[in-house]
């Protein structure tokens, strides 16, 4: 997957403006109840996200750690991360436009299903367009720093930072599609 284009390339969208302060201000609110931030649902869907996060960290260091051993690391904390935003990203998207309830398809055959279209997909190469793309080159704008490479290095292993550039904003794009693909309308 590419690089998202420069948001100066074109005007920004209204709608990606309000997913953008939808998302943000997600981030910093909790239930009354809880002490669970308001950006991190629904569980269903982030809980598989955690298994995907895993696999896009190891991806990036040779040798390739254990699946203990990625967890542990602060890159796969942005991968997770990364997954969570564009899984907010379609869940805020889907909230603007249409308020049909909705329920989550999530039998181990549909998610295998499902983890083998959107790799396809994402291999094969997406056009992702306004406003999605705008809300994600924001994020991906907030979250990416020469200052986090340093963090993400770890010791005996090597860091690929050009894959790296190129698998997280594959990481958003991997939540938001994954979402829609387990998402279906309740009539």
């Amino acid at each position: 997957m590419k690089r998202l284009p420069s948001s100066e390339k074109s005007e920004f969208d209204p709608i990606g403006e309000q997913l953008w302060e939808e998302i943000v201000y997600s981030m910093d609110q909790y239930t009354h109840d809880s002490s669970i931030s308001k950006f991190y649902s629904p569980e269903s869907i982030l809980k598989y996200c955690k298994t995907d996060a895993v696999i896009f960290t190891q991806l990036l260091y040779t040798p390739i750690p254990s699946k203990a051993s990625a967890q542990k690391t602060n890159l796969y904390r942005i991968m997770y991360l990364s997954m969570s935003c564009g899984v907010q990203i379609y869940f805020k998207e889907r909230a603007l436009l249409s308020h049909v309830p909705y329920g989550i398809l999530d039998t181990n055959l549909h998610l295998r299903e499902t983890r083998n279209k959107i790799g396809k997909m994402l291999s094969e190469g997406i056009k992702v367009k306004p406003p999605v793309s705008q809300v994600m080159e924001l994020f991906l704008l907030n979250l990416n720093s020469q200052k986090y490479i340093q963090e993400l290095t770890l010791k005996g292993r090597e860091f690929n930072a050009e894959k790296f550039d190129n698998l997280l904003p594959a990481a958003v794009m991997w939540g938001y599609l994954f979402a829609k693909e387990l998402v279906f309308d309740i009539h």
